[in-house]
């Protein structure tokens, strides 16, 4: 997966961040990622590392709300 299809907020791209946690307590010491703006404070969506299954949308995300809509 890549991070440009989660970002839907207006913030600057070097605002965004993806973030590795490794043992996430949140999804069952699963290693994943947290594609995250700076900014907004927002995570946009969870991803598992190894995987790539979507864990987390973001509520905009998951009803099918993308940038350009």
């Amino acid at each position: 997966m890549n991070w440009p299809e989660f970002k839907i907020c207006n913030c600057p791209l070097d605002s965004w961040e993806d973030i590795v946690v490794n043992g996430d307590e949140n999804f069952e010491d699963r290693t994943t990622v947290y594609y995250h703006c700076d900014l907004c404070g927002e995570d946009y969506a969870v991803v598992d590392y190894d995987t790539n299954e979507v864990l987390y949308l973001h509520p905009m995300l998951a009803v099918g709300k993308t940038r350009g809509e």
